[in-house]
């Protein structure tokens, strides 16, 4: 039995921030894709039902939020992380709201340790999940 490496979708309107989690997550083994937008982003989740989308809340045109809720409609088994430069900036209520809806949450800047960490807690809690 062949098993593939997990397949992650990093999406975020920063190059350089899409470039440098492709290589931390690619040097650790992930199958590792990329997205600038909300559109792009849901036509790989769609093709390619990634097992987690490591995702900026706030982008130009569709935000973080929007992303992620079309995410739940289109697939089960897919992981959100949300990774955002903004959490100090969300009232406590949002802060709430935004931890019910993804799977995990990431504060910007954070380092490839943690980053790797949080992926792979959120890689063996969907393993554990019922069928």
């Amino acid at each position: 039995m062949v098993t593939r490496s997990p397949e992650i979708l990093v999406v975020d309107d920063e190059p350089q921030l899409c470039t440098a989690l492709f290589r931390i997550l690619k040097m650790e083994g992930y199958e590792v894709r990329t997205a600038s937008d909300g559109e792009t982003a849901l036509g790989l989740v769609k093709e390619k039902q990634p097992d987690v989308v490591l995702l900026d809340v706030v982008m130009p045109g569709m935000d973080g939020r929007e992303i992620c809720r079309r995410v739940r409609e289109c697939t089960t088994g897919t992981q959100v992380i949300y990774f955002t430069a903004k959490s100090g900036a969300f009232h406590p209520q949002a802060m709430k709201e935004l931890r019910h809806e993804a799977d995990a949450f990431l504060a910007k800047p954070a380092s490839s340790k943690q980053i790797l960490s949080q992926v792979s807690s959120v890689l063996q809690s969907a393993r554990q999940l019922p069928l």
